[in-house]
């Protein structure tokens, strides 16, 4: 879905035509970004099909969310990468709607720029969400006020979110397509850690909130709306941590992990990095291993399940002229390939599988303020080799 944009808006401020082409001119110039070599304004990365936004991420958050499977929406630098510290002081985020191919549209209301450090942006199944300020309830507990919809038709409401809220299942901040910009609340769920899949339909629960450390009780898969005794599965909640589980509808799997211990006595000794894949429908439960490169050392920050298989970020013996081991990698079988090199963070995986959007930069000095290198957006298809 191509985000479809109003002229004008009560409240949320759009930048002109003209002030949005001198916007995206002045990155392009700023950044030296090469020319795009295909017409629908894509280059290569990696040995893939890519696209480069030309704007620098957005403070507080910078997770690119996939609208949809062509539209990425990002809290950014519309002007690009400030030049020195001053002028970064001066400048406030935008909201960014990229449809990859065209150019990025800001997207800017001033009621959730004010909300400084409490600002959220979501986006998924061709819905926009942010947060524009507080609500108060009848008992005094303080409720979020987001604008939600798709791109130019949102609507304000009021979300059931307490400042100090439980655990939920889905929420802005998702790291996968299991967040349809939306506060799911379960309360037979309260006081426990879990999570769900997309359409709602089943959970995984990790146990109450007093049982951390994890213990070695397994996790149970639950049906919250079939008449159905929860199935204990093969994995504990030492093996997999709540907070590193994804859902992916391209797949229809939970993937579980542990955040970051290697398989085997001590990590001098370890054979390869664990993850368990989860089948809901069927609560069929596989254990996986990426095989243990010594070069590669403590293994991935981002586990990235794909329709072209994992890969997963690392971002390891970094100083600021040299990435080091860092960048973005491609497990297939017995072999672990490097795809991108760089500094490579916060990547999101689109809801079909094929692409990855994600900040980057090819060296650590890159994202630093007044430096020259570029630090930007960018997303490639990983079903598309070039």
């Amino acid at each position: 879905m191509k985000p479809s944009w109003p002229a004008s808006q009560s409240v949320p401020r759009f930048l002109s035509l003209a002030g949005a082409l001198a916007v995206i001119a002045g990155a392009l110039f700023f950044f030296g970004k090469e020319p795009a070599d295909s017409a629908d304004g894509s280059t290569r990365l990696g040995g893939f099909v890519s696209w480069d936004s030309g704007l620098y991420p957005g403070r507080p958050q910078s997770w690119p969310q996939w609208l949809d499977d062509d539209t990425i929406v990002f809290a950014g630098d519309a002007l690009g990468k400030p030049g020195t510290l001053s002028e970064a002081s001066d400048r406030t985020d935008a909201i960014i709607v990229w449809h990859l191919g065209d150019s990025p549209i800001p997207y800017r209301d001033e009621r959730w720029l004010k909300m400084g450090n409490g600002r959220i942006v979501c986006a998924a199944n061709g819905v926009l969400a942010y947060s524009v300020g507080y609500d108060t309830a009848s008992d005094g507990t303080r409720l979020l006020k987001i604008e939600e919809g798709p791109p130019g038709q949102t609507k304000e409401r009021i979300v059931d979110y307490p400042e100090q809220r439980p655990r939920q299942g889905l929420y802005p901040f998702a790291e996968d397509d299991s967040a349809p910009c939306d506060f799911y609340r379960d309360p037979k769920m309260n006081g426990r850690h879990w999570t769900v899949d997309h359409d709602r339909k089943f959970y995984l629960d990790f146990g109450p909130f007093e049982q951390w450390p994890p213990t070695d009780d397994p996790v149970t898969l639950l049906s919250p709306t079939v008449d159905k005794a929860p199935v204990v599965l093969p994995v504990t909640r030492k093996q997999a941590i709540f907070a590193c589980t994804q859902y992916h509808a391209f797949s229809g799997l939970f993937y579980l992990q542990d955040c970051g211990n290697w398989e085997g006595k001590s990590f001098e000794k370890a054979t390869c990095r664990v993850y368990w894949t989860v089948n809901p429908s069927t609560a069929q439960t596989e254990r996986h291993c990426v095989p243990f490169d010594p070069v590669l050392g403590e293994g991935w920050d981002q586990l990235l399940p794909t329709a072209r298989g994992i890969f997963f970020s690392t971002s390891q013996n970094m100083t600021m002229s040299d990435v080091g081991l860092s960048g973005l990698f491609w497990s297939r079988g017995k072999t672990t390939s490097l795809v991108v090199k760089g500094f490579v963070q916060n990547v999101s995986v689109s809801p079909n599988g094929c692409r990855l959007a994600f900040s980057y930069a090819k060296a650590l000095r890159d994202i630093v303020v007044g430096t020259w290198g570029k630090y930007s957006i960018v997303a490639i298809d990983v079903c598309q080799e070039r």
